[in-house]
């Protein structure tokens, strides 16, 4: 055996790289590992063919192909063949000037989403653009938390913090980056940064002045929008108004809801922001009958939802379903599917011709109003936020002109019991 030969194994041992070893196969080299699964076991072994030719002169080279291959299998925890392929790709990668690299990268990545609608293609490429851009500014972004740093600097002065725009932009780049980097060997600096930084760069939403301005839907209102769309035999969107109206939700929630028996659960992905991400448990959703209205119709809607009796608007279904299969993982479509079917039918536009700053939102804030006016055994501040899914400070900044009015006369009433009077 040539006296290289044997350094070249030798090398490889003191490299760390049991289990591997490497011999002339038709002129190039096999490398084979080797798994030791203890005495008494077969040791399973794969083999792979490296396109490298076995001679002296290339000695240095098998080394060091050897040494990259082991590393991706520890790092990566990927089979031999596994982690072969993806170094001739990053051995590919790596022989084109970094401009070539990643402008590549980015056309290969987005033959993978051909398939989808042109709107969401079309926004993808954009924000996959747009990053590449941020990459190649000066001075270069050296790893995955610069460049969405790079990113939000450029592009997210426009943008609300905490709103869609942002998110849509951080889940398609991260979608790439993993991408990348698990199919075609980028380095794993570039796999997305930790979620606390991209929330960070996201930023708290700040809360819409739309719902001070937007007037809850009256009692009178509910029901008589109920009623309407019962007649035109709309009862997909009447089940959805229903919903929302009855148990408070937000629009986007309509893709989270359980039921349990006689009650409603809200799941906690809608709403999330520095304060409230994580995995918290879904909140209960109180059903609060209407004036006017039989009593605990809330939980005839809460029936035909779980059953199946009635269905959620088709778009509305579509919508859930597209997050459900992983499409796409952001809610607001949901609500916006639903607020686009309501406002194109006749009875909704006969409200707002009377109410014209009425929004289907107003549907949601039709609960607040009716938790703190519409009984003489009104809820707490506290329990009217928790069933809405917000803080008290919330619900008393947006909701507080109602809350203060019957605040007010408890007050007085309490007052004027204790005090003697003449008669």
């Amino acid at each position: 055996m040539d006296k290289w030969v044997i350094n070249l194994r030798q090398n490889l041992k003191e490299d760390g790289h049991i289990g591997f070893s490497v011999t002339q196969k038709s002129g190039k080299v096999e490398l084979t590992h080797r798994i030791n699964e203890g005495k008494g076991s077969k040791n399973p072994r794969s083999s792979v063919t490296v396109p490298i030719e076995w001679k002296k002169d290339n000695k240095r080279k098998i080394q060091d192909t050897v040494g990259n291959i082991h590393d991706l299998m520890a790092e990566r925890k990927l089979s031999l063949r596994d982690a072969f392929e993806l170094y001739k790709k990053q051995d590919d990668i790596g022989k084109n000037p970094t401009d070539v690299e990643w402008n590549w990268l980015a056309d290969e990545y987005l033959k993978t989403k051909s398939d989808r609608r042109t709107t969401t293609l079309r926004d993808t490429t954009s924000r996959i653009k747009k990053m590449v851009e941020a990459k190649e500014s000066l001075p270069k972004p050296r790893d995955s938390k610069e460049l969405y740093k790079r990113y939000s600097e450029r592009y997210f002065e426009k943008m609300p913090a905490g709103g869609q725009g942002r998110k849509r932009a951080f889940g398609d780049i991260a979608a790439f980056l993993k991408w990348a980097v698990n199919r075609q060997g980028l380095d794993m600096k570039w796999l997305p940064p930790d979620s606390e930084i991209v929330q960070e760069l996201i930023g708290l939403k700040k809360f819409s002045a739309q719902i001070e301005g937007t007037p809850p839907v009256k009692p009178e209102q509910f029901s008589w929008l109920l009623d309407k769309l019962e007649e035109k035999e709309l009862y997909e969107l009447r089940l959805a108004c229903g919903l929302i109206g009855y148990f408070g939700l937000r629009l986007a929630e309509l893709a989270v809801i359980q039921a349990d028996g006689n009650e409603l659960y809200v799941g906690s992905k809608v709403k999330q922001n520095l304060r409230s991400r994580g995995n918290r448990k879904p909140r209960l959703a109180i059903g609060l009958d209407c004036k006017g209205r039989k009593k605990g119709e809330a939980y005839n809607f809460l029936k035909d939802f779980s059953t199946g009796a009635v269905k959620l608007p088709y778009a509305v279904k579509s919508q859930i379903d597209m997050i459900s299969k992983g499409d796409k993982d952001h809610y607001q479509d949901v609500g916006a599917a639903f607020a686009q079917l309501l406002e194109r039918t006749d009875c909704w536009q006969e409200l707002k011709k009377a109410e014209p700053d009425l929004t289907p939102y107003s549907l949601r804030h039709g609960w607040a109003f009716r938790s703190h006016t519409d009984s003489t055994n009104h809820l707490s501040v506290r329990s009217a936020a928790a069933a809405m899914g917000h803080t008290s400070q919330t619900h008393q900044r947006h909701y507080g002109q109602w809350i203060d009015q019957e605040s007010l006369k408890q007050e007085r009433d309490r007052f004027n019991k204790g005090v003697e009077v003449t008669v």
